[in-house]
């Protein structure tokens, strides 16, 4: 009897014994595995699987987005190939990643919720970040607002160019503090350079070296996205490191800041007005000071104030064409008008006659030619004009083409008087133009793999993208493309100087 009794309590204890120990089959207990990529990264593979204990997960593969590298796993793993082996509890493991800094600083923009920027008019407001600058001029989480900027590239080209307004005024790398800042895309310009060689040469001449934008190279980095190399610029706007003139809204004889527009034409636009002229027939000004944003009510400008600088303007252009030089420069800052002539003929910059020409006169002074701006269409890049500078060194059509253009070039360069002001002007800046051309060609050079990283993002180069000329389509190579434009430069120099000798 005793040892029936101790055979069944033996019995039930291995019986608990069975029951009690994990199940081993395929079908038992499955542990949860989850892999997340961090930001600047996808995963390549099941990102969340349920693995049978014991049991491999699946493979699965950290992707970097373009201008980022993966960094490694949050739990010490470096490779960005892995599989998990031997599952016994659950995990989660996230991929991190990290921007692919090369020479340049970088602009980190996040939009609100990741809001597309989808307007030229409407903000959308967003959080900016300066890496890899100069120290003090890096920053995050800056509070701003964007939007888009420009007429055909923004309607037309994928990469787009941006105006970013701070809450605050901001000093971007040592340029001066100002809320409005401006990222120019360069999409149409294959060596994505020709507004840094207009605005670097614009520089060098005193008339126009206190309004010419400042310039310096970025990658952007737009909601976790690298979205290619930039120039950052200044808004043509007045402000003490812009345009510094007084904006008296009392004294219709204030400053003014304006833009030859031939968009304007027909548009309902209130703050522009007009000159005739039997040459050129109607070109159309807007009004740029003070900001439209920033205008009372509702953005009007008082008719007395543009009735005011069209009349003067007006007067101005009557005296060039029918007074004697003295009245000239009485209203004009001579000065001003030949140093910016010079840069537009050299780069034979397209809209010159037409658009992006800017003009500014002091409160109770002289009407001045500046700021420069706008030459991504310069220097050979078009296919609807024959003003390119052949790669034989010879010019397809000797012509001046911003005096053959530009109303106001064209009447000035009538004067002898202006004409001699020109070739001395040539004569005396030669050096430090050549200079100057060759300083912004090896600072391309020396940030070739930066540059050369763009057209992995925006893949442009040897194919057909407007307005490119089949000579630009030719040229394979960024490095190329800004030898061709150093090359055209010093040909239009040489051309140009041969066309006003002293």
């Amino acid at each position: 009897m005793r040892k029936n009794r101790l055979l069944r309590c033996l019995s039930a204890t291995l019986l608990c014994a069975v029951f009690l120990l994990p199940a081993c089959g395929t079908g038992s207990r499955a542990y949860t595995v989850t892999y997340t990529a961090g930001e600047g990264g996808t995963l390549v593979g099941e990102c969340e699987q349920k693995v049978p204990r014991r049991k491999d997960a699946e493979q699965v593969t950290a992707v970097a987005d373009a201008g980022y590298r993966f960094v490694g796993w949050d739990d010490g793993v470096s490779e960005a190939v892995r599989t998990d082996t031997g599952i016994v509890a659950n995990a989660a493991y996230t991929a991190v990643f990290e921007p692919e800094y090369l020479d340049l600083p970088a602009i980190r923009i996040d939009t609100e919720e990741n809001a597309a920027i989808v307007s030229k008019e409407d903000y959308v407001n967003c959080g900016v970040s300066v890496l890899n600058a100069d120290e003090a001029y890096n920053f995050s989480g800056a509070s701003a607002k964007i939007r888009g900027r420009g007429n055909s590239s923004w309607f037309n080209m994928p990469k787009k160019s941006y105006k970013l307004k701070f809450s605050e005024k901001t000093d971007l790398f040592g340029n001066g503090k100002a809320k409005t800042w401006t990222l120019i895309a360069n999409y149409c310009d294959p060596s994505l350079a020709r507004n840094y060689f207009a605005l670097s040469l614009g520089a060098q001449f005193p008339s126009l070296q206190q309004t010419t934008s400042t310039t310096q190279f970025v990658d952007l980095y737009l909601n976790g996205r690298y979205d290619g190399v930039y120039l950052v610029c200044e808004q043509n706007e007045v402000g003490k490191t812009r345009v510094d003139i007084d904006e008296d809204v009392d004294d219709v004889d204030t400053g003014y800041l304006l833009e030859m527009d031939v968009r304007i034409e027909g548009e309902e636009l209130i703050d522009y007005f007009a000159l005739e002229d039997y040459r050129f027939g109607r070109k159309c000004y807007q009004l740029k000071s003070p900001d439209p944003e920033d205008i009372a009510d509702a953005g009007k400008y008082p008719q007395s104030f543009i009735s005011y600088i069209g009349l003067y303007t007006s007067d101005c252009l009557n005296a060039i064409v029918f007074e004697d030089f003295e009245r000239v420069c009485d209203l004009i800052d001579v000065d001003s008008f030949a140093e910016s002539y010079i840069v537009n003929e050299l780069f034979n910059a397209q809209d010159v006659g037409d658009s992006s020409f800017f003009l500014y006169k002091k409160k109770g002074g002289k009407l001045y030619c500046g700021p420069i701006w706008d030459y991504d269409i310069s220097t050979g890049n078009c296919n609807y004009y024959s003003s390119f500078y052949t790669e034989h060194g010879s010019w397809e059509y000797d012509c001046l083409w911003a005096k053959e253009l530009n109303v106001w070039y064209y009447y000035l360069t009538g004067r002898s008087e202006f004409c001699e002001i020109v070739g001395r002007k040539l004569a005396e800046y030669e050096t430090k133009i050549r200079e100057t051309i060759d300083a912004c060609a090896q600072s391309l050079y020396a940030n070739e793999r930066t540059f050369v990283r763009n057209f992995k993002r925006w893949d442009v180069l040897g194919k057909p993208n407007w307005p490119n000329p089949i000579e630009l389509q030719q040229i394979k190579t960024w490095k190329n493309h800004v030898k061709y434009v150093r090359n055209w430069l010093l040909a239009s120099l040489e051309f140009v100087k041969s066309q006003y000798p002293i």
